[in-house]
């Protein structure tokens, strides 16, 4: 496996502007093949498979604070990032019974199979803070990310091997306060999100008829589409210190 990430940081306006931007590359891959041996139901199985995979993105995040181009503005901070990546995905796999019979449906007179695919996501994230007091701090931000898709290099079906990434796009609106409480300590954080997901990601079992035998797999699969949508609360005390009740 080999990476590397290149990144900039930046301070500017007097330090009313702080931005950071990169680029991160990751190649991984086998030295040869892998090898698992099995017995699928009193039948013996020898499965070969030679994975790579590869992840590149470029990004920039900027935290602006709004006090500095007005005074009526004081105590508000915007936050903008932006990120887009490019995924690769390659399986060479082969499974093939003790009779010389294929164990993996689909695949080629040699019991070889060979899938790639290719995949690019954008992630972002815009949000506004407002420190409403030294102790008091009101957010609202939204965000999308993404889950890379992949390769279930344990299917026994070659048009199950591939699966396509998950995103969530969600917003999330919440205050953060320290206060007292007979002299104590405290801190609450209270927040609300609406999240939609899509191409959601599961791993669920699978029964295929090998041969006539019922063979049983854990897939990775893209099982449809959810909102989520709750509320968070929490409170900490803090009697002493060295000493925190939640």
């Amino acid at each position: 496996q080999y990476s590397e990430e290149i990144q900039v940081q930046s301070k500017l306006l007097d330090d009313a502007l702080v931005v950071t931007a990169g680029a991160f590359g990751l190649f991984a891959h086998t030295i040869g093949y892998s090898q698992a041996q099995v017995v699928q139901f009193g039948s013996p199985v020898n499965q070969v498979f030679h994975p790579t995979s590869r992840n590149e993105a470029i990004y920039a995040q900027a935290t602006y604070d709004l006090g500095h181009a007005s005074d009526a503005l004081q105590g508000f901070k915007l936050t903008a990032g932006y990120r887009f990546s490019w995924d690769y995905r390659a399986l060479d796999t082969a499974a093939r019974k003790s009779t010389g019979a294929c164990s993996l449906l689909g695949a080629d007179k040699n019991c070889d199979v060979s899938v790639e695919m290719h995949g690019s996501e954008p992630s972002w994230t815009l949000g506004l803070d407002y420190q409403a007091t030294p102790d008091t701090l009101l957010y609202v931000t939204g965000r999308r990310g993404y889950r890379a898709g992949g390769l279930n290099s344990q299917s026994l079906i070659a048009s199950q091997i591939s699966f396509k990434p998950e995103t969530v796009e969600d917003v999330e609106i919440g205050v953060k306060s320290d206060w007292r409480l007979m002299g104590m300590k405290a801190r609450t954080n209270v927040a609300a999100y609406h999240s939609d997901y899509s191409n959601a990601q599961f791993s669920q079992s699978y029964t295929t008829l090998i041969g006539g035998a019922p063979v049983a797999t854990n897939l990775v699969v893209n099982a449809g589409s959810a909102t989520i949508e709750g509320l968070e609360a929490a409170l900490t005390l803090i009697p002493v210190d060295g000493v925190e009740v939640k």
